[in-house]
């Protein structure tokens, strides 16, 4: 998996957390104090966030220990 992937797939699983916690962009935005026009691009893998703003990401969205492990272990994955 190369970079544009891993970033792919984890906009597709930020998206998911979001519609999870029913929150719209703007208030998880908010939440993060990142732009929503970063959230956007973060959830169409158009950006690399710091480990600082995933992480800020994840507590907003709520994601449990279980659900960060599981995302962790597709980023660890090597690559072929």
């Amino acid at each position: 998996m190369d970079k544009n992937d891993l970033l792919l797939c984890l906009g597709e699983q930020l998206v998911t957390y979001r519609r999870k916690t029913m929150l719209t962009q703007e208030e998880v935005a908010w939440r993060a104090g990142i732009s929503a026009r970063y959230l956007s691009d973060l959830e169409r893998g158009n950006s690399d966030p710091s480990f600082s703003t995933l992480l800020t990401l994840l507590n907003v969205l709520e994601v449990s220990d279980d659900d960060f492990i599981k995302l962790r272990q597709l980023f660890d994955t090597p690559s072929r």
